[in-house]
């Protein structure tokens, strides 16, 4: 009977998920370094998962040792260790953001920055009370995609693992920019100004 009970809770869990609509989505790039991809499609979900898709084309791979990836998102929820939120790359690599953190507390993920040069992890930050919580570490290191290529699709997932208080996703932001390094900048301008030079110096001679 236990068995039945686990197994229906889970195929409950994992049937009615919902996705956030492509027609609320953009995403924008400075070639060909960086993207920032948008979703403000608005979903509700309670004991389940909702998820988007972001889909990136043209990025300079694979990201640098440099390279630097945020996600920012906009969520209402009664009780905020109810969620679980996960980043998945097209090569497989994941991380979680956050896993059931921040206490019986309200809102705490509602404009919270996710990003590594954030002074608190998610972990290890002192919540006190309802309300946005917000630059913070997520639980590993989004510098965990470092070195792969970021051209592809990417999933983001938005987990609810109790019945009971239902959140509201209204606002998504992933950036991905694929910084490289002074000298490198450097030589590909020094390339680029030398490549100006020699189609000025080109002289045609008319006979």
């Amino acid at each position: 009977m236990l068995f039945c009970n686990i197994f229906l809770t889970l195929v409950l869990f994992f049937t009615f998920q919902t996705y956030l609509v492509e027609s609320a989505e953009t995403v924008t790039y400075t070639a060909p370094h960086t993207a920032v991809y948008e979703n403000t499609d608005t979903a509700s979900f309670d004991h389940t998962y909702i998820y988007c898709q972001p889909t990136f084309a043209g990025l300079r791979s694979p990201l640098s040792s440099y390279a630097v990836v945020t996600v920012q998102v906009w969520i209402t929820h009664g009780y905020c260790s109810d969620l679980g939120l996960e980043l998945d790359a097209p090569n497989g690599d994941n991380i979680m953001l956050t896993n059931r953190r921040g206490g019986s507390y309200s809102n705490i993920f509602y404009g919270t920055l996710f990003t590594d040069s954030a002074p608190y992890s998610v972990a290890n930050y002192p919540y006190s009370g309802s309300g946005v919580v917000s630059p913070l570490r997520p639980e590993s290191p989004f510098s965990t995609f470092r070195g792969h290529n970021p051209n592809g699709k990417w999933i983001f997932y938005f987990f609810d693992y109790y019945a009971g208080y239902p959140g509201t996703v209204s606002r998504t932001i992933i950036t991905i920019q694929g910084k490289i390094s002074t000298i490198l900048q450097l030589i590909e301008k020094i390339k680029t100004n030398n490549k100006s030079k020699r189609k000025k110096s080109t002289v045609i001679t008319m006979n």
